[in-house]
């Protein structure tokens, strides 16, 4: 996946800037502070450092009784895509509700397998990939759709962690919807892959499961522990 294709997190505070600013279509840092309830001079550092990311522009300078000419600001097509996609998630539950009572859940769970394998193939894998990098690559495409994941091994067996849900709420507690998950681990490890809820939903969604493939491939068994977020 090309990194030119991801965009970096955006801390809270400037993301919070950003929302407000995409609600308010164009204002000034004045306008802006009064909305959010904070300090101008916040909002102006905020808004400093989003337009160094491109994530914000000067749509046009305001003219005053007195003093420089105000900038007035909007957000880019980057802001954008920043800042939309965490109101999705209420589509998103309207279509799964409506695919759940057209399909059942296990029509629906082959659906969401389907669009997962639909996924891996529209971002696969380079030829040759070793299987670490085709781990990388699976949390990669996971870091994509706002999954922070945590990947370690107990002997032959791998794990990786979902730290935090993929679906709406509503859907995160039926077992069926996690097959989106082991469709696109499957794909891209090429291997077998099993869901472990887990225990403690404040941990996480859930574990994936899965072996190494056999030594052959040259993989070591050493034991290793990383987070991604």
């Amino acid at each position: 996946m090309g990194k030119g294709a991801r965009f970096p997190p955006v801390p809270l505070g400037p993301l919070r800037v950003l929302d407000g600013l995409v609600r308010l279509g164009t204002a000034g840092a004045g306008e802006l502070a009064e909305a959010l309830g904070v300090s101008t001079a916040a909002v102006r550092g905020h808004l400093n450092s989003l337009l160094r990311s491109e994530l914000v522009e000067v749509a046009f300078r305001r003219s005053g009784a007195a003093g420089p000419r105000e900038r007035v600001w909007r957000a880019t097509p980057s802001g954008l895509s920043q800042a939309r996609p965490r109101r999705s998630s209420y589509l998103l539950s309207a279509f799964l509700l409506a695919m759940k009572a057209g399909l059942g859940m296990g029509g629906l769970a082959e659906l969401l397998s389907e669009a997962a394998r639909q996924l891996a193939r529209t971002h696969p894998v380079f030829g040759g990939a070793s299987f670490p990098e085709r781990v990388h690559h699976l949390r990669d495409l996971l870091d994509e759709l706002g999954v922070a994941t945590r990947h370690w091994e107990e002997g032959e067996i791998q794990k990786l962690l979902l730290k935090n849900y993929l679906l709406t709420p509503e859907f995160s507690r039926y077992p069926e919807t996690y097959a989106f998950h082991r469709a696109l681990a499957e794909e891209v490890l090429g291997v077998e892959v099993e869901i472990e809820l887990a225990a403690d939903p404040r941990q996480g969604g859930c574990v994936l499961r899965f072996r190494k493939p056999a030594p052959t491939s040259g993989l070591t068994g050493s034991k290793t522990s990383k987070d991604k977020t």
